[in-house]
């Protein structure tokens, strides 16, 4: 769904190379790869919360017990203050963030950073929430305790990833005005 290190490389040399703006077709391009990786997070996303609505929907149809109305609210809190920051941190993404390479791969990198810290301040306060949950329902056991902690795995692989691709944007961000200094 992105752009492969060499479109990166050949619009950064580009660049280097020129004393004018890049060629409008070239950035266009870069710009529309990142857009349909936006739009595809988005789909994503936005399936997921149908499928939130649809678990809840079966919860709520056949009558709710305490525990499961406060797992709903627990679960549509977390999901709008999870919502409302990726929209957030998208903003400009849907249009061009700047005239030059350096610079859309410096916000893009800051964007990147931004959603690791948040994403895992919002995974420890949903570790902390839900467990309290689950003891207060006296239903917190060893199995779940495992499984929430589990859940961290892929959470940071993720962190490691998006930190490495937010390392490799700055840094060819510098090269690239070095290169033009």
């Amino acid at each position: 769904m992105t752009t492969n290190e060499k479109e990166w490389e050949s619009i950064a040399a580009l660049w280097q190379t020129s004393h004018r703006d890049v060629a409008e077709p070239s950035l266009r391009r870069l710009l529309a790869a990142q857009r349909r990786g936006v739009v595809a997070a988005t789909v994503g996303e936005i399936a997921l919360l149908g499928g939130f609505l649809y678990g809840s929907v079966l919860v709520v149809r056949d009558g709710v017990l305490a525990w499961e109305a406060v797992w709903l609210v627990t679960l549509w809190t977390f999901a709008a203050v999870a919502a409302a920051f990726a929209w957030w941190n998208r903003s400009g993404t849907w249009s061009a963030m700047g005239r030059s390479v350096a610079e859309y791969r410096r916000l893009s990198a800051t964007k990147h950073l931004r959603s690791v810290r948040f994403a895992w301040g919002l995974f420890v306060a949903e570790i902390v929430v839900v467990a309290a949950e689950l003891a207060w329902f006296d239903r917190f056991t060893v199995w779940a305790a495992v499984i929430l902690a589990a859940l961290a795995v892929p959470l940071g692989a993720w962190s490691v990833w998006a930190k490495r691709r937010a390392a490799r944007d700055i840094e060819l961000a510098d090269a690239s005005d070095e290169g033009r200094a």
